[in-house]
């Protein structure tokens, strides 16, 4: 929990590089890697004495663009990873190739925007909800 900590003190402090950092994450349209790997050079910016992972990094973004990204944490990582056949161990650099190409790519993910309103606020937040499948929660 050190990073959450350390996060929470950037928030304090009004750390500017993590508004910089999602400002790179377009609010509408596409999101490339390169908005990602632009994100993540910006938000380690905030955090130079390091201490600070993909889980906090990835909720944000889920926050911003529930339709790209997903959180990932300890408690969906196991059964996520699992199920995408890939190591426990991810990096920043690994999360967008291992984990969100992979989502993007998928068939369920490009299907085409639904005409019911319940049904297309599930469909924006298509990719973070796979947090909810994932979850473990605590016993």
């Amino acid at each position: 929990m050190v990073g959450a900590g350390k996060f929470k003190n950037r928030i304090n402090t009004n750390n500017i590089y993590l508004s910089d950092a999602l400002d790179y994450i377009p609010l509408t349209g596409s999101v490339r890697e390169t908005d990602y790997n632009k994100f993540v050079e910006t938000f380690q910016l905030a955090f130079p004495d390091g201490g600070v992972g993909i889980a906090i990094a990835s909720r944000l973004l889920a926050m911003k663009r529930p339709d790209y990204f997903v959180c990932l944490d300890s408690q969906n990582r196991y059964k996520l990873c699992k199920d995408f056949g890939i190591s426990t161990t991810i990096t920043f650099e690994m999360y967008w190739g291992n984990i969100i190409a992979r989502i993007i790519d998928s068939v369920w993910w490009s299907s085409p925007r639904p005409n019911t309103p319940i049904e297309e606020q599930a469909w924006n937040g298509r990719a973070a909800m796979i947090d909810a499948i994932f979850y473990e929660g605590l016993e």
